[in-house]
């Protein structure tokens, strides 16, 4: 018997003061008041992957658009961190503590021998509920949860029409040779764009059921943005000429009959060309709707199956993919399972609304089945809630999750439950019978960066029972008797970094990992560090900058520019540069900032009322620049040189004098370097001092007269931090030059190297 849920899933008797059409009766409705469904189903897109949700790399006007035109979910959450058990969860209601389908891969067979990765015949899904309304199911794309062969075939699931891959490792690639239309294997000639011909193929079976005024249910389970990062010929080219520097890296991927795209050149530019093909994609779909006059009868969602993904070459790092979250596909971490979600349904769904209803994959059964009419058959067993009540504007009738809970037993079984604003992970160790537990306060702590279970030992205990009681043992899909390998000894830390030496007037590179890699060269009057690829990097110099190969150290070219001479004619000091991705370069020194257009000529001089001094100047995701100004002030401007915002250290932080370098994080925290007391200090979205990290006396090694300098942001969340300390030997001899802090100011890692180095200005890791 499926374990009692926290909550019951309450039935509302009449919704007529809603809408005419929505009713949760059992009775049919008329065929025309019932509403079509085309459900976009992403595969691996993350939170920061579009536009309305805080994407500044790559444009999507048409997937903004059904935010614009319909309603946001920033708080929803996929059915699990990885494909098939999320479809599972999607298509039955059920969480994957009680979903038939909870892993990609299962162990053994069921007793009469079928894979328990196929949806067995008989089971409540929504295309069975949606037959039941007298809706036509198309399904195009991946469907993952059964073969041709098997009872969970997408035709016996209650689909009427299907075209896409059964099988999941067929889906990875884009170029397949074959493909199936309904039960019929149809031929490819190897260099046929799959998603193209599914997207197609959907809009087919939309325009034939508008034309016999067949409601239906349109299930696009596409497989963009997987791996391999492969597109259209056309787009990816126009990529690569946007990112060209990233055409010597390879993005390799395999599955079962890949094509001739195991090997994607320029994975980078695959991936944003993938993303513009989809949003053209959609903006077409939305077109169609209303030239078949069915867009007002018609609820468009977009979503994704899981966090993004770290395969084929992409790169969620360089694309912000995951957003403010940690963790990506295959973690329960928000990363992994906190997505995207838009709805669109003119007239019913009013346009520009953002909501922070908690929802989950399990929810759309129960809201399908409100739309449709239908009444969920008690032996379905479903966790979910409809979410109709806040999609139509009416918050104060929509029932709340007391509860939502994850398992995944793959790579070491995991779980993880949200309940309010807590969030507990488990990670099993079932051998010795301990358990790691991490929990987090969501509302103060959506990054996941301070695990609070040592100090909320009832929080943790609540937690767990919760957690239990949503869990229903699977022979297939253990969680009990799952093995999770033992907790490998520490490994020594090691890192790759760049980073000038002031006071010995040269540009270093440390590779601790080969230190037959390691270069020195002489260089003057360096102070700040941007790497702009992999590959490649800027540095200061007087007058302008250089832009050096990271592997060798082989200068490329030289930049100066006159505006940078000083009244005496010597070169003037160029404090800091960015580089943007379409070629622009920013240079900054105590009075200005110059905009260098791609051959390096000045087209224009930013100056501003706010104050110059650009010591160490940032640019922002959405284009201003972020410098430290004179002995106590952090100031934004914007391109223009007006004053966007300003701190004053001298206010909130006395011990901590001479703000150096400021940063923008990726959770919309500013990060601020001092020096004289030698601290990291933490601004939130608005500025306000939330922490400090070292200060006076506080960090063994850093005096109260030496600085921070540059920083950097590590994967792990750690910060890397240059520490200035003067120019006399001695102190250089004594103190860390480079430091790894923790954000609660301990110190992880350090690099200290005398007789190669004195006082780190600057510094770069490459990750």
């Amino acid at each position: 018997m499926k374990t009692e849920p926290f909550f019951k899933l309450t039935i509302i008797s009449a919704l007529t003061f809603i809408l005419s059409m929505v009713t949760h009766a059992a009775t049919d409705k008329p065929a025309a008041d019932k509403p079509n469904v085309v459900f976009i189903l992403c595969d691996d897109l993350g939170y920061g992957d579009l536009g309305c949700y805080g994407q500044k790399k790559n444009k999507t006007p048409n997937i903004d658009a059904l935010a614009k035109e319909g309603l946001l979910f920033t708080d929803h959450y996929s059915g699990s961190t990885v494909c098939a058990p999320s479809r599972s969860v999607l298509m039955t209601g059920q969480h994957t503590g009680h979903t038939p389908v909870r892993g990609n891969g299962a162990r053994g067979r069921r007793p009469d021998g079928s894979d328990p990765r196929a949806l067995e015949v008989g089971t409540y899904t929504i295309p069975k509920m949606f037959k039941a309304a007298g809706y036509q199911n198309g399904m195009f794309g991946k469907w993952g949860l059964g073969e041709i062969e098997d009872s969970g075939n997408a035709l016996k699931q209650c689909f009427d029409t299907f075209y896409g891959y059964y099988n999941q490792s067929h889906a990875h690639t884009f170029y397949p040779l074959y493909i199936y239309d309904n039960d019929t294997k149809i031929k490819l000639d190897g260099n046929t764009y799959s998603h193209d011909l599914i997207w197609n193929q959907g809009l087919k079976f939309i325009r034939r059921n508008s034309k016999s005024k067949t409601p239906f249910f349109c299930y696009y389970s596409i497989t963009v943005p997987h791996a391999s990062m492969s597109a259209p010929e056309k787009l990816h080219q126009k990529w690569r000429k946007v990112y060209p520097e990233f055409d010597k890296v390879i993005g390799r991927y395999h599955g079962k009959d890949m094509g001739k795209d195991s090997e994607v050149i320029n994975p980078i530019a695959g991936f944003a060309a993938m993303i513009e093909n989809l949003d053209n994609q959609v903006g077409e779909l939305i077109a169609e709707l209303k030239k078949l006059n069915i867009d007002k009868n018609t609820l468009v969602i977009f979503t994704s199956d899981n966090g993004a993904h770290h395969e084929g070459g992409h790169d969620p790092e360089f694309w912000n993919s995951n957003g403010p979250f940690r963790g990506l596909k295959r973690n329960l971490t928000e990363g992994g399972i906190h997505t995207p979600m838009l709805m669109r349904w003119p007239g019913t769904i009013k346009p520009e609304r953002r909501t922070s209803h908690i929802s989950a994959f399990w929810d759309f059964l129960p809201t399908f089945a409100d739309m449709a009419g239908q009444k969920v058959p008690a032996e379905a067993e479903i966790d979910g809630i409809s979410m109709l009540p806040t999609m139509t504007g009416n918050d104060k009738d929509q029932k709340q999750h007391k509860v939502l809970y994850w398992a995944f037993n793959e790579r070491g079984a995991k779980q993880a439950i949200r309940t309010g604003k807590w969030k507990l992970i488990r990670y099993r160790d079932n051998k010795s019978g301990k358990h790691d537990v991490q929990l987090y306060d969501l509302e103060k702590d959506i990054g996941e960066e301070n695990n609070l279970a040592e100090k909320n030992p009832e929080v943790v205990s609540q937690c767990i029972k919760l957690m239990d009681a949503q869990h229903e043992e699977s022979p297939y899909y253990p969680i009990e008797k799952a093995v999770v390998k033992p907790k490998k000894s520490a490994k020594k830390i090691k890192h790759k970094f760049l980073a000038t030496d002031e006071s010995g007037k040269q540009l270093l590179y440390v590779n601790q990992f080969n230190p037959a890699a390691d270069w020195t060269i002489p260089l003057q009057g360096n102070r700040d560090i941007s790497l702009i690829s992999p590959t490649r990097f800027l540095v200061s110099v007087p007058g302008g900058y250089r832009e050096y190969e990271v592997k060798t150290g082989k200068m490329i070219k030289e930049v100066i520019i006159p505006q940078m001479k000083d009244v005496k004619g010597r070169g003037g000091n160029s404090w800091s540069m960015v580089r943007r991705p379409d070629g622009t370069t920013y240079l900054g020194n105590k009075d200005a900032i110059y905009e260098l257009n791609k051959s390096d000529k000045v087209v224009r001089e930013i100056k501003t009322s706010a104050g110059g001094y650009f010591r160490l100047m940032r640019m922002t995701d959405d284009g201003h620049f972020l410098f430290t100004s004179g002995a106590t002030k952090v100031k934004e401007i914007d391109t223009n040189g007006q004053l966007i915002k300003e701190f004053d250290l001298a206010t909130v932080a006395p011990d901590a004098k001479k703000p150096y370098f400021a940063e923008r994080m990726s959770n919309g925290h500013t990060l601020v370097s001092t020096g004289y007391g030698a601290a990291l200090l933490d601004l939130d979205k608005e500025w306000k001092l939330v922490n400090t990290i070292g200060g006076r006396g506080k960090i063994p090694g850093v005096k109260n007269t030496f600085f921070f300098g540059q920083m950097q942001q590590l994967k792990n969340g750690n910060y890397m931090v240059a520490h200035w300390t003067g120019h006399k030997k001695e102190d250089s001899a004594k103190a860390p030059q480079v430091l790894e802090l923790t954000k609660d100011g301990k110190v992880a890692w350090s690099w200290h190297n005398p007789a190669r180095a004195g006082s780190i200005h600057g510094i770069a890791v490459i990750q």
